[in-house]
């Protein structure tokens, strides 16, 4: 059994991580994260060829010979992005408030697990903006080929069943994938029977070890069948039709559908179309071997893991600007040209005189990541001489610091409630942890208007009918706030809500999700700007607030982080592009068209005060407007008092 190198696979290969780069430098492909799934299949593919090119050789299969030819073949290249990244990363982030969740994820991606370390972050913030975010593909690889050699093994030894080692392992493969794509479909469903499912249905071995199996089932049909003349004119149909399942996926898909869930059987099977008719094809198994695709498929893996650090670098340094997320983009094959040809191409080889041991490779590569890791971890508890100006989150507001944010039911009423003498009414803030970010700036703007000032709120759960699917405490904090309105007798009521997190982004984005009311998910962009309109409406039709006077404080737009960091030390003034926060801007005219009807309710933008003439301020003065790029920090909440107390004003006719 042959293992020639294909270069029509080499072609797939390029196909899939130019579908990548596309994607992630928000060009033409809104789905090119599919890219990935054809690289499972792929991967899959060739790893089983190699495997039974093996066992046809020598009737069996070296663990050990498997394993020496992962760790020549990744983790020399993946070393040395790790530690350009983790050095980058030194200079380009901040100490303050960034460093430690970098040199965690980077310790993560080292033992190839970054995948399970996004799993259980219950945070959105610990995927925006991480350089190591791309690393979870490798981890999910890595655990898949541990699995299945191990597996194999097992097969190989256990006698108690009397059939062929081919049988055996074809029974296996198709049980072991049909049990992982049904835990695929109901995470991806949003079904919880863990936490956070949608992020365990994207990042888990469990639910994608069918896309690398359907690799390693196609791998093991015999290639006299596949090969059969008899199968010639309709190769290039078959293999045509794969590759618009895969490009249609790249066009329509986007990442705010659930994924991967039923949706990903669309690139897998393309993939499985095109590496079955390829070999037979008289045109696209050419076409794809072309030197281009070739070269580009040679730098697969190597582009792959440079382009992510570097996109994420240049927008930092460079906020909102497209040529520099271009240049990152797909500048970023230079350096992984000469990752291919000086660190994949100097290890990969085990016959050279000069190889080195494979497992000299381990202790040098995890000790060389752990040390950086580690260096950038101790070294940002100096902050190095910089000014930690504001806490992270909402935790430096007035709300979180009185203890407000929803740990434990009843209402804490009395500490989460700021009286004056004389008052001549009452405001309530409640919402996510846009109203405790924004509770220092309310609390300013009722002390001067003489008014009682109450707020209560919970990270991650909005003011909606329904709760988000990855907080468990959300349906006690939704439940609690008609007896906390009943308790308060707020004269005027103000919700604040983090609209563009819940349902848009999904688990690879850390979104969080909720459904439509009929119990489904969301599934597009589309779907879930419908399920938040008639969320939004059904909430303020609800008796609560039907009868109350509302004033509907909406999402601040998104900065990029603002602390210091030791290329920029100090921002005394600094701004950035409201067009940045495009899809917060989407849902802030859908609430604007949603809301419009109701004459209770009045909307407060804060773009209105913080970005004029379409740049929005980050710092003035030498004072951080946000605590983070989703919160503002008690100077920003401040900043919008005067006209936060001007509305007050006007509404309770004071």
């Amino acid at each position: 059994m042959t293992t020639s190198r294909r270069n029509d696979i080499q072609g797939l290969r390029a196909i899939a991580v130019l579908l990548v780069v596309f994607y992630h430098s928000n060009l033409i492909f809104h789905g090119g994260f599919i890219g990935v799934d054809v690289f499972f299949v792929i991967s899959g593919y060739v790893i089983m060829r190699s495997l039974l090119a093996e066992y046809a050789s020598s009737s069996n299969i070296s663990m050990r010979n498997f394993i020496n030819r992962r760790v020549r073949r990744l983790l020399p290249a993946s070393t040395a992005v790790v530690v350009f990244t983790l050095v980058g990363s030194l200079f380009i982030f901040s100490p303050i408030s960034e460093h430690k969740q970098i040199s965690l994820t980077s310790l993560s991606s080292t033992f190839f697990s970054a995948n399970l370390y996004f799993i259980l972050q219950n945070s959105y913030s610990a995927l925006i903006n991480n350089p190591f975010r791309h690393m979870w593909s490798l981890g999910v690889e890595e655990q898949f080929y541990l699995y299945l050699i191990c597996s194999i093994a097992y097969l190989l030894r256990n006698k108690s069943f009397k059939i062929s080692f081919s049988r055996k392992l074809s029974i296996f493969l198709i049980a072991t994938s049909s049990i992982s794509f049904v835990f695929n479909l109901v995470f991806s469903s949003g079904i919880r029977l863990l936490p956070l499912p949608t992020r365990i249905a994207f990042f888990s071995p469990l639910t994608r070890i069918w896309e690398l199996q359907l690799g390693v089932l196609i791998a093991c049909i015999p290639q006299q069948l596949t090969r059969s003349r008899s199968y010639k004119y309709s190769s290039d149909l078959l293999a045509g039709l794969g590759l618009v399942f895969i490009f249609w996926s790249g066009f329509t898909f986007d990442s705010f559908m659930q994924f991967p869930g039923i949706h990903a059987l669309i690139p897998t099977a393309g993939a499985l179309l095109f590496i079955l008719a390829s070999p037979n094809s008289q045109v696209l198994g050419n076409l794809l071997s072309v030197r281009p695709l070739r070269f580009i498929g040679d730098l697969s893996y190597s582009w792959y893991l440079w382009h992510w650090p570097l996109i994420v670098f240049s927008q930092v340094l460079f906020p909102g600007s497209r040529t520099a997320l271009l240049l990152a983009g797909f500048g970023s094959i230079f350096p992984a040209f000469i990752s291919y040809h000086f660190i994949e191409n100097r290890f990969r080889s085990s016959e050279s005189t000069r190889a080195i041991k494979p497992m000299r490779i381990v202790y040098v590569s995890f000790a060389v990541q752990f040390l950086c890791a580690a260096a950038l971890m101790v070294g940002a508890t100096t902050t190095y001489g910089l000014r930690e100006t504001v806490a992270g989150g909402a935790k430096g507001s007035w709300a979180y610091t009185s203890g407000c944010q929803m740990s434990e039911l009843p209402f804490p009423v009395e500490k989460c409630s700021h009286l004056v003498e004389q008052s001549v009414g009452t405001v309530l803030l409640i919402g996510d942890s846009q109203a405790g970010a924004i509770s220092d700036g309310v609390l300013s703007a009722t002390n001067s208007l003489n008014l009682n000032f109450v707020v209560w709120y919970n990270d991650g759960c909005p003011i909606f009918p329904r709760p988000t699917e990855e907080r468990s405490d959300c349906s006690n904090y939704q439940n609690s706030i008609p007896e906390v309105i009943s308790i308060v007798e707020p004269d005027l009521i103000i919700v604040a809500n983090k609209s563009s997190l819940y349902g848009m982004g999904s688990g690879q984005h850390g979104g969080l999700t909720i459904k439509n009311a009929d119990g489904s998910t969301p599934d597009t962009y589309n779907e879930t700007i419908q399920m938040w309109t008639y969320g939004v409406q059904e909430i303020f039709h609800s008796k609560e607030f039907s009868s109350s006077l509302i004033l509907y404080f909406q999402q601040v737009p998104t900065s990029k982080p603002v602390s210091p960091t030791l290329i920029r030390r100090s921002q005394r003034n600094s701004s950035f592009d409201l067009s940045f926060s495009a899809n917060r801007n989407k849902i802030i005219q859908v609430e604007k068209q949603a809301l419009k009807s109701f004459a209770n309710i009045t909307l407060f933008n804060p773009a209105d005060n913080l970005c004029p003439n379409n740049r929005c301020f980050s710092s003035i003065d030498g004072n951080s407007v946000y605590s983070d790029e989703n919160h503002l920090s008690p100077y920003g909440a401040n900043f919008l008092a005067p006209s936060i107390g001007q509305v007050i004003k006007q509404l309770l006719n004071i």
